[in-house]
């Protein structure tokens, strides 16, 4: 993979003939192609001696930046740029969902806490203890 993302930087610079600096200033592409040489870049520094560096870091996270780039296809695609802005629009509820369903977990804990804190003081001896049983019996997790 790392060899055909370093042969697409490089038709692409080549491709720019005697200015090769507009791979990285093109206004349509520019930063796009920063990102794509960047990874290539960190890519191959990976093999080199200063591997030491990205010892806890995987290039592979950077690479699935990439996949950012189908969201250029909204500007050509109508109908996909309808579906991306609602998308977006729609994350604002995620968040105050997410804040409904710890708030109301959050009761749930207290109440088993109070419940059941005498008879299972290991999974209902703290509000955490308890916060983390209700996870776990909501997802079914391990319940044994």
């Amino acid at each position: 993979a790392q060899a055909i993302f370093t042969l697409e930087a490089f038709v692409k610079i080549v491709a720019q003939g005697r200015h090769p600096e507009r791979y990285f200033t093109d206004d349509e592409n520019g930063s796009w192609n920063c990102l794509d040489f960047f990874i290539v870049i960190v890519g191959f520094m990976e093999l080199t001696p200063a591997s030491f560096i990205f010892e806890n870091f995987p290039v592979v996270l950077l690479r699935l930046l990439r996949l950012l780039r189908v969201f250029r296809l909204a500007e050509a695609l109508p109908r996909l740029r309808s579906i991306v802005e609602a998308l977006v629009s729609g994350f604002s509820s995620v968040g105050w969902i997410c804040i409904l369903i710890f708030v109301f977990n959050y009761i749930v804990a207290c109440m088993f806490m109070l419940i059941f804190r005498a008879n299972d003081p290991f999974h209902f001896g703290s509000v955490g203890r308890a916060m983390f049983s209700v996870l776990r019996i909501e997802t079914l997790d391990s319940w044994d």
